[in-house]
């Protein structure tokens, strides 16, 4: 990579579990660019789990930083990425007006609803891991990156931080979607109150003395119910934020696990029925 006339080395910029994140000057497209080069190369996990972040980023999925170039041949392999220069979001919390934070609200939970159905469940959610470019539009990261990776994609047994995890994720649980919606509440109430999520508080913004739009309050409520069966999905936020409301959406969803048990039901009493027919001769 040093030796490619393409790309002039700047400075590091971060280290993390799995690689080490370098900033470098794109003289072809004239911009710096995030160079992340995997660690530890001769570790066939390691190898199969930097591939994958690739593969994830060669998505593009919207929210997601845009991956420029990559070499899974190289020693040791790499991967180019934009470099976001605008900070994180946490530089934002307990500052932004109604209107916007409803508008923030609305962009990130499209961008988290469709990273779940294209790629699984994230594992770190929170303001330190979405990343603004210096145009202010924000996009997820991950720190072991500095915001220039998805080393979380690969859903560990047990991931997050704490203030922002689950609880089942506290309790050695296992990394899912709805851990990630809780992720999402808890980084709502800490971008409306200004203040980082504890364990165990009540994430209730006006239980706590602050202010809160209704909406977004009552997101935070939903998302952060300790019974992950118990909370919307990202698909639902995403309408309740549009507009609908959570009864209705509710109802939908009742409505349909009625439908599933009713099919469930069918299907074993038509088993049962056909059994004495089984063992005739």
């Amino acid at each position: 990579m040093n030796g490619t006339p393409n790309y002039e080395y700047v400075r590091p910029l971060n280290s993390g579990g799995r690689g080490d994140v370098h900033l470098y000057y794109f003289r072809t497209k004239n911009l710096q660019v995030a160079v992340k080069f995997l660690r530890d190369s001769h570790l066939r996990h390691q190898k199969r789990a930097f591939f994958r972040e690739i593969d994830m980023l060669a998505k593009e999925l919207p929210g997601m930083v845009k991956l420029l170039d990559f070499n899974k041949l190289a020693n040791p392999p790499y991967y180019v990425m934009e470099y976001l220069g605008g900070g994180t979001l946490t530089q934002y919390a307990g500052r932004l007006p109604e209107d916007h934070l409803l508008t923030l609200a609305r962009g990130l939970a499209n961008v988290l609803a469709t990273f779940h159905s294209k790629c699984g469940p994230h594992g770190d959610y929170k303001p330190d891991n979405i990343f603004a470019a210096q145009d202010g539009k924000l996009k997820l990261g991950d720190p072991a990156g500095n915001g220039f990776g998805f080393s979380v994609l690969l859903a560990p047994a047990r991931g997050g931080t704490p203030g922002y995890w689950a609880p089942e994720i506290q309790n050695n649980g296992t990394v899912s979607p709805q851990a990630d919606v809780f992720s999402f509440g808890a980084t709502l109430y800490h971008l409306v109150t200004g203040r980082r999520p504890v364990d165990g508080q009540q994430l209730d913004p006006l239980a706590n003395g602050l202010m809160c739009p209704a909406r977004l309050r009552e997101v935070i409520l939903l998302c952060t119910r300790t019974d992950p069966e118990a909370r919307p999905t990202m698909q639902h936020v995403v309408r309740f934020l549009d507009g609908e409301s959570w009864a209705s959406i509710r109802a939908e969803v009742e409505a349909q696990l009625e439908r599933q048990k009713g099919f469930v039901g069918l299907t074993l009493l038509g088993f049962l029925f056909a059994i004495p027919f089984l063992f005739q001769d």
